[in-house]
């Protein structure tokens, strides 16, 4: 298993240096090559979301075969600490340097990968983890057998893992008060992606009020925070950015104590608790290991390669695929596996691995002050892969397998056919986890996988769908994906935006327009019956009443099209009630009460329109002038014509709204 995530670990780093290399590059290229095309089809290049992409690919911050930088640099930062306890415990014991020596680019390539991702966070993770490893290791290897170097420590800490389990604990405690000090006291934190951490906290803090005893729930952080996120707070996350306050927001004080209890136990049980004179039971060679564990290896890949979506249609993929990764997975895992078995052979060789596996999960307990990744299935599944290694790692010597008595004992519950008391303990635990595996697999994986394997076809028949018959094909998907899962409503938020999308469309018959917008609202309705505190499908409902709106008034029917203008104001004001800091929403809130005014001249309508203009201006003055959300020049000189329209009936009419909300 530690064999398996070195090699991932190397595998990573490696897409992270060939990404780097040139792959970026080529993405950039073909970004540059295809803008023209993009705004020769109506795309606007000065829509936040096309400025953030293009920054996103400028910055070439490397990810691997993951899908966030932080992610990736996490789980580097764990197989560059447990790497770096191989290459120690083998360059150390004085003995098979050259395989030391052959280690040396597995823990080079992690720590080039990592400072590719760009997460300062995750370089002092893996700085902390190494001190840590240092740490750990004389509180464990003894001077003998572990070679001149590290003979002059002599145990310092005499393998007192209860107090070095204190110790840690205590800098790690006194890490998050000194952090929550300085943020209390300076109202921010120093450095830009630091400070960005503390709005995600303190919007985290005023959620928290809402719900103290059972939390949001989780995932449910995205949307509590664009309600409660300060007004010159420019970024909208789906998470806190920390392990502790996301527990705390999302599953309350009790998930808060699970989780710390989790944590410390799987760190508590992987500090070293034998010292280098402990016994080791004999294990089988490098090879005979390698033999054993070739058809799991040859799983492992063929899992990946059917779970992973790897387009090997394509021409080339296949190749790239066995080469880059089948091929160097392989050689990695069998270098690891040859390796940590020769460690292993000596007491303090497995004392190394052993400090080395706790420093690493203290690294990514570190690095999740500020990050996600142990939420993630990459950050969690090494977390606590690491956690199941460590287990025997930090176990006291057994009996050898050479103990007569133990021989004995098991051959006589062999030949009576009663199972032994080590077996029966497992038993309950072991039935409890088969339960818990088909209670999730019947009420969550299953209806998962069923509605997004509807999904995709559903976005590959709106993609290809030429004629009204396609249209209803794909909205039939469509509705095979809501009913799959019916506490989700990710299937209903597409329907409404593809069938919206097809009815504002020119090419469309005019006969369609009207009946799929109002099948377009009707998904919306129901996808907020099952969320509804969803921003993007409020979007989407107030944009279908624009819709209907503009159909009634091209048809010549007035009194609908007012009732559809004011529908749409409406879920706009349902909008900004989720997102109160949204700009662009309150500037569209704005300008759809100001066409409601034109025809109505109502002093309550122009107020309303006059009071979410003015705050979209305020809010947009707040933010810095190069940032992406930023109200683009167009968009806000028709807020201030906007404003001046509603000044100019103002004079005609009498005072409508306040000067300034």
């Amino acid at each position: 298993l530690l064999a398996a995530v070195l090699a991932g670990g190397g595998v990573n780093a490696a897409k992270c240096i060939t990404q780097k290399a040139y792959e970026f590059e080529d993405v950039l290229q073909e970004w540059e090559r295809q803008k023209p095309q993009l705004a020769a089809a109506g795309a606007d290049l000065a829509d936040p979301l096309l400025i953030n992409y293009e920054r996103r690919v400028r910055s070439a911050e490397a990810f691997g075969y993951l899908f966030h930088p932080n992610v990736t640099a996490s789980c580097m930062a764990m197989c560059l600490v447990v790497a770096a306890a191989v290459l120690a415990g083998l360059a150390l014991g004085g003995r098979r340097r050259w395989l030391a020596a052959l280690m040396l680019p597995v823990v080079g390539g992690a720590a080039v990968a990592i400072a590719f991702t760009g997460s300062l966070g995750a370089m002092v993770a893996a700085m902390v983890g190494g001190g840590a490893l240092v740490l750990f290791a004389t509180a464990s290897v003894s001077s003998i057998g572990a070679g001149p170097v590290m003979a002059r420590f002599d145990r310092p800490i005499a393998a007192a893992a209860r107090r070095l389990f204190s110790l840690i604990v205590a800098v790690y405690v006194l890490l998050v008060a000194a952090g929550a000090a300085y943020g209390l006291t300076r109202g921010t934190l120093p450095h830009v992606s630091l400070a960005f951490r503390w709005q995600y906290w303190t919007a985290a803090a005023d959620a928290y009020r809402q719900t103290p005893l059972t939390g949001l729930g989780r995932e449910n952080f995205a949307a509590a925070y664009l309600r409660h996120k300060l007004p010159q707070a420019t970024e909208e996350v789906r998470d806190p950015h920390n392990l502790w306050v996301s527990l705390l927001v999302e599953l309350g004080p009790l998930g808060l104590l699970a989780g710390m209890l989790l944590a410390g136990v799987a760190l508590r049980r992987a500090l070293p608790a034998r010292d280098a004179a402990s016994p080791r039971q004999a294990s089988a060679g490098p090879l005979a290991v390698l033999a054993r564990l070739a058809p799991a290896a040859i799983a492992v890949l063929v899992v990946q390669a059917w779970f992973s979506a790897t387009p090997f249609e394509t021409p080339g993929v296949a190749v790239i695929w066995s080469v880059e990764l089948a091929l160097l997975w392989i050689v990695l895992f069998a270098l690891g596996v040859y390796a940590i078995a020769r460690l292993d052979e000596r007491p303090a060789g497995a004392a190394w691995l052993s400090a080395g596996v706790a420093a690493a999960l203290f690294a990514a307990l570190v690095h999740d002050l500020i990050d996600f990744s142990l939420l993630t299935p990459a950050g969690l599944s090494m977390f606590v892969a690491l956690s199941a290694v460590a287990w025997p790692l930090a176990s006291p010597g057994g009996k050898s397998a050479d103990d007569p008595a133990a021989e004995r004992r098991t051959s006589a519950a062999n030949r009576s056919g009663a199972l032994p008391a080590r077996t029966l303990g497992p038993l309950g635990p072991a039935a409890l986890l088969v339960v818990v595996w088909l209670t999730h697999g019947g009420l969550i994986a299953t209806p998962t996988a069923r509605a997004e394997f509807w999904r995709e076809q559903m976005r590959t028949a709106f993609t290809q769908a030429a004629s009204a018959s396609d249209v209803a094909a794909a909205e039939h998907f469509g509705s095979l994906a809501a009913a799959a899962d019916r506490w989700d409503a990710t299937a209903l938020q597409l329907l409404a935006q593809y069938l919206r999308q097809f009815a504002v469309d020119a090419r469309t018959p005019a006969q369609y327009r009207l009946a799929w917008l109002e099948r377009a609202r009707g998904y919306a309705e129901k996808a907020l019956g099952r969320n509804p505190r969803d921003v993007g499908t409020r979007r989407t409902l107030a944009r279908i009443a624009e819709g209907i709106e503009e159909m009634h008034r091209t048809a010549g029917r007035d009194a609908q099209a007012l009732a559809a203008l004011r529908a749409a104001g409406e879920a706009w004001r349902r909008v900004i009630e989720l997102y109160p800091s949204g700009v662009r929403d309150l500037m569209q809130t704005g300008l759809v009460y100001l066409q409601v005014w034109r025809n109505t001249h109502d002093a309550a309508d122009a107020d309303c329109a006059g009071t979410h203009l003015h705050r979209a201006l305020q809010i947009d003055a707040l933010r810095p002038p190069a940032d992406a959300t930023r109200l683009r020049e167009r968009e806000r000189r028709a807020v201030t014509d906007a404003l001046e329209e509603l000044d100019r009936g103002a004079a005609t009419t009498g005072p409508a709204r306040p000067r300034e909300p």
